[in-house]
């Protein structure tokens, strides 16, 4: 049930050719913008793989507590106010499942491992 807030590689690259086409005016006073992205959780994550790869995939899955990455994960925030970068023409990626289908076409040349 962790909650992580994540942007895909694809949309990040995007992000930035945005913000380097964006006039200056665009940007203001201010030249820094919180990304939009989803908030989601890790259980949602991997139900996204499931529908993607399969179980096969899911059960490569090894889960293990760590005190200390737990303690810095719970850390992050999982909410940001994304309304400039909206407003500028910035996006999101769409679902989690998205993103997961990009890494295999980007990554993977379409093929399950």
């Amino acid at each position: 049930e962790t909650g992580v807030w994540v942007l895909s590689p694809r949309q990040v690259v995007k992000s930035f050719i945005h913000a380097e086409l964006l006039e200056a005016e665009a940007w203001g006073t201010h030249r820094t913008v919180s990304l939009p992205g989803l908030q989601t959780t890790v259980k949602a994550m991997v139900e996204a793989l499931r529908i993607v790869a399969g179980d096969q995939a899911v059960n490569r899955i090894a889960w293990e507590t760590d005190a200390e990455v737990e303690r810095i994960v719970l850390g992050w925030p999982v909410r940001f106010d994304t309304s400039r970068a909206n407003a500028m023409g910035f996006q999101a990626d769409s679902s989690v499942q998205e993103i997961i289908e990009a890494f295999v076409v980007d990554e993977l040349d379409g093929k399950i491992v």
